[in-house]
């Protein structure tokens, strides 16, 4: 379902994301750009998006705000570590 190459950028991410009890439902990488998006479902439906180098997470604007995630992120390791750590809450 996620394909390969998001795997590799991504990977220990999405596993984190899923044992937190967010599951990958949907994905798209485009092979042209780069880019690439993973839908979840869990306690919040969400969409974990990596567009021109730059990681954002879609989602219940209110939430994602409050937990410092309505920005895009030029740092895999800060966004990844901000991600988790709302998603642990």
């Amino acid at each position: 379902m996620v394909h390969d190459e998001i795997k590799s950028e991504f990977g220990t991410v999405l596993l984190e994301l899923r044992h937190l009890g967010f599951a990958p439902v949907d994905s798209l990488y485009d092979e042209v750009s780069g880019n690439w998006y993973v839908d979840f479902e869990g306690p919040y439906k969400i969409r974990v998006i990596k567009d021109r180098r730059q990681f954002i997470v879609d989602g219940d604007q209110n939430v994602l705000t409050a937990a410092g995630l309505w920005r895009a992120f030029n740092s895999l390791p800060e966004f990844a570590s901000t991600l988790l750590q709302w998603a642990a809450t």
